[in-house]
């Protein structure tokens, strides 16, 4: 039996919206555009009780679909050894909050601190076009990740390696800015 991972992108999709967690249409039309297992990598981890496991697309398909399209963080690398998280796609629904206390309109410049996975980075190129979309990672890996994971989508907004505590300096000032804020190189419209 073949897993439909369109299935579970659109039960989320649905359940996001009975929830009320869409406060403007754009938001469902980005999320319906942005399916979220394009971000995921092909091992996440799931808590076991004592220690986190690793729960591996090829092996368990539909395990892994589960969590990726979960109304809950996805943990995407772990620190074995202390057995903590060390990187996650964020819940939808703070998504969707970030998105909404942003309200980022088409043509803004956004600045989104922590790309992680890409996920979040794709849904503000939907709203505010790529080439207003500036975001920093402090890990090369889950830069390098990002950008890959963003180009096969068609996104190619800026992507920066750096520490984004400090904003960045190369971009102009920004409209608004995104997770983490705030951060001297960017301010919230008034």
């Amino acid at each position: 039996m073949s897993l439909d991972i369109e299935e579970f992108h659109q039960r989320l999709t649905e359940s996001l919206a009975d929830g009320g967690h869409f406060q403007q249409d754009w938001q469902r039309a980005a999320f319906e555009r942005v399916p979220r297992h394009r971000y995921a990598p092909e091992v996440v981890w799931e808590w076991g009780g004592e220690r986190w496991r690793p729960v591996v697309r090829e092996k368990t398909p539909r395990r892994w679909a589960e969590l990726v399209y979960a109304d809950a963080p996805v943990v995407t690398r772990i620190d074995e050894a202390r057995q903590e998280p060390t990187s996650s796609i964020s819940a939808p629904a703070a998504v969707l909050n970030m998105v909404t206390s942003l309200d980022p309109q088409p043509g803004d410049r956004v600045l989104e601190v922590g790309t992680g996975s890409g996920y979040n980075t794709a849904l503000l190129c939907e709203r505010v076009g790529e080439r207003g979309v500036t975001s920093v990672e402090v890990d090369i890996g889950l830069t390098h990740r990002a950008g890959l994971a963003l180009r096969r989508a068609g996104y190619r907004p800026h992507l920066v390696w750096g520490d984004g505590k400090v904003g960045w300096r190369a971009g102009a000032r920004m409209t608004g800015c995104c997770r983490r804020p705030p951060c001297g190189a960017c301010r919230r419209r008034g």
